[in-house]
């Protein structure tokens, strides 16, 4: 399946956007196999964080000078955040940029498969959980019936 997943990012016309004033930065999409289904790790941001407060969100930060790519900043950043180290990331590819509102960010999405279970270590100024949701996972909402 990852191979299937690499493929289908590696042949994906992803969207790369170029937009002056927008302060770079950088996401991991931590992907794991579990019992025979995949996963997504999510983040609970802590409610002190100057950015995207108390947001469920994948695990990353802004570009800094000394990384030596976007997929440095998303690696770095998810060790900085949860402990998830670079070495146990297999990157499989990127996603579409995207544009934030409010803080001003150009996000670039990358997804990576990782070790299951994980030890994360939490860096609680930044993140206060850890949501596993398997993509199996649907949530379904039947609203009243109209009489």
């Amino acid at each position: 399946m990852e191979e299937y997943i690499r493929h289908l990012l590696q042949t994906y016309s992803r969207r790369e956007l170029s937009v002056p004033g927008r302060r770079l930065a950088a996401v991991l999409l931590p992907l794991y196999q579990h019992n025979g289904d995949y996963g997504l790790i999510f983040t609970k941001r802590a409610d002190t964080v100057l950015y995207h407060r108390g947001q469920i969100a994948f695990p990353g930060g802004g570009h800094e000078a000394h990384d030596a790519s976007l997929q440095h900043t998303a690696l770095r950043e998810s060790a900085e955040e949860i402990g998830l180290q670079p070495t146990d990331v297999q990157v499989l590819g990127q996603l579409d940029d995207l544009l934030t509102t409010g803080s001003n960010y150009l996000v670039r999405p990358f997804v990576g498969m990782i070790p299951y279970p994980y030890s994360f270590v939490l860096d609680q100024r930044e993140t206060v959980s850890i949501i596993e949701v398997p993509l199996s996972w649907r949530q379904r909402h039947n609203p009243p019936a109209q009489e």
